[in-house]
């Protein structure tokens, strides 16, 4: 006797389909099916990681902008102090 079972995502939508014949072994795979759709710690972690490489980009994208500048301004400052 196969069993057909239909699991959804509250979170993402997700539908997955499983077809698992022991009861025992579809209950088990039901219930981790349901907690990895739910968990959405991944997500989280994810997006500060997003955040964060896009802090660096702004300032390494600064810092080359205001390279030749700031050197211009510290090799005339180091010219005046000798």
């Amino acid at each position: 006797m196969n069993c057909v079972d239909l699991v959804q995502s509250r979170s993402t939508g997700v539908l997955v389909f499983l077809r698992i014949s022991d009861p025992f072994l579809r209950e088990a795979s039901m219930s981790a099916i349901v907690r990895f759709l739910n968990d959405s710690g991944g997500a989280t972690a994810i997006e500060y990681c997003l955040l964060a490489a896009g802090i660096a980009m702004a300032i390494i994208a600064t810092v080359n902008a205001l390279g030749p500048t700031l050197n211009a301004t510290y090799t005339n400052i180091n010219t005046q102090l000798r």
